[in-house]
């Protein structure tokens, strides 16, 4: 069976395996999704409460990731801290 469990992600459910995209969804793959589908800058507080059961670290360490390697950017600092895709040139 398969099941919509967050649309706006595309996150399914098929058997007993969550995927994304195709991929299996790892907590660092479903932090990756709702980062890179959202229309808007988005905080680790707003990532932290769609995904519950995804640790605060785990967040942190793979936006920082997600930073380093190109595909988001950081908007402000710290506490104020909001992530959204990079721009295409």
């Amino acid at each position: 069976a398969v099941y919509m469990i967050r649309p706006e992600i595309g996150f399914i459910r098929i058997g007993n395996f969550a995927t994304i995209s195709g991929k299996k969804a790892t907590k660092n793959n479903r932090v990756e999704a709702v980062v890179m589908s959202s229309l808007f800058p988005i905080s680790k507080r707003d990532i932290l409460a769609m995904l519950p059961d995804v640790s605060q670290t785990t967040v942190e360490a793979c936006l920082h990731r997600m930073v380093e390697s190109g595909l988001i950017e950081k908007i402000g600092g710290n506490r104020n801290a909001r992530y959204r895709r990079k721009h295409q040139s």
